[in-house]
Order: C-alpha cells, then structure tokens, then sequence
C-alpha cells in the first residue's frame, strides 16, 4: 500500500492510531501486526500493486508456480480503492492461478464475492470496462467496512478448511446497512 496514515483511515483501521499520522500505511501496519504477534514474518512494500510489483516483491511467481491440490490456499484479500487497482489484481489472480476475495464499501452498502484462480473475475462481475470506472471520493462507515472484512474472512476460512469452492463464486453477497441485510445476486455461473 503506497498511501499514508490520515484521519479517515483511524476510525476503521485497527492498526492505526492518531501518532501515525502523515507516515506510511504499509510501514505502520507492519510494525503494529510484529507488535501484536511477534512470531510473524512481515514484508510491507509501499507501492502500487500491478502484476510486475507484485511479481518482484512475491514469493508466488506466475502461472508455472500455481497451487497445486497438495499446497496451502494461496488467497489475495481485495481491499482495494480503485478499480484500475483491482485489473492488476486481475491479472495476479490469471497469471498465479490464486484466489481474490474481492470487498468493496461505500457509505452504508458493500459487496463481497470471490474470484477463484480459473473462473469468473472482475470483467464478468463488474462488466468489460469495469478498470476505466474512475475512483471517487466516498463515504466509508466503519461498520459497513467490519461487516464486509468478516465476509471476507469467512470465505478465506471456508477455503482454508479444506472446501476449495467458496460460496461466494459467482454471486455477489450485498450489505445494506440501513435494513442491516445481507442479500445475494448471481452475476455469473
């Protein structure tokens, strides 16, 4: 994550207290997460993802290197900002063969769903030119981005457990605040 700590960020950032501040995201996380657990082994990189990034800086190179029915998930979390963001994760996601548990919040509504290494992806979801959409300022409620992270997650844990085919492939799961809902809608099977 190349952005820096600002206000916003304290009241749904677990890892970012206001000392931080004008300083790196990616450096203040690491350090919080080695805080909490020092067992961790930690690489931040404040930078842009794209596919070369993330190929220099990965210990995952390109599709001859795709898990295998024998290795551990290999699962990227989306909590991106852009959708120019998510077509570099696009290609992450086809050149490694991983998964995206793709997230995204705006005021009181947000939407998960998962992309699996050879399946639907961002295109079918969000349509062909879904990278020119241009990032806008937003409102982001913390409870909105809780409720999203925690779909995020169950659908990480639905994978680790050893269920390869997570619920979420092919279907959106919708969060309306307002009505404190969870609705589902297919966009692709």
């Amino acid at each position: 994550d190349p952005g820096i700590v600002d206000a916003p960020d304290l009241n749904r950032q677990i890892l970012y207290r206001p000392e931080a501040e004008g300083r790196r995201k990616a450096d203040v996380a690491a350090e919080e997460l080695a805080r909490i657990n020092p067992g961790l082994t930690i690489r931040s990189h404040a930078l842009s993802i794209s596919a070369e990034s993330f190929a220099a800086h990965s210990t995952v190179g390109g599709a001859s290197s795709a898990p295998t029915d024998r290795d551990p998930p290999f699962v990227l979390f989306d909590c991106l900002d852009t959708f120019a963001a998510r077509a570099e994760l696009e290609v992450i996601r086809r050149e490694t063969g991983c998964t995206v548990l793709h997230g995204g919040v705006e005021g009181w509504y947000g939407q998960a769903t998962t992309f699996p290494g050879k399946g639907p992806g961002y295109a079918d979801a969000f349509g062909p030119d879904f990278a020119s959409v241009p990032a806008a300022a937003k409102a982001i409620l913390p409870s909105t981005v809780a409720v999203i992270a925690a779909l995020q997650v169950a659908e990480y844990l639905h994978i680790f457990t050893g269920d390869r085919s997570p619920s979420l492939v092919g279907t959106f799961a919708i969060y309306d605040g307002r009505r404190s809902a969870v609705d589902h809608l297919e966009y692709h099977r």
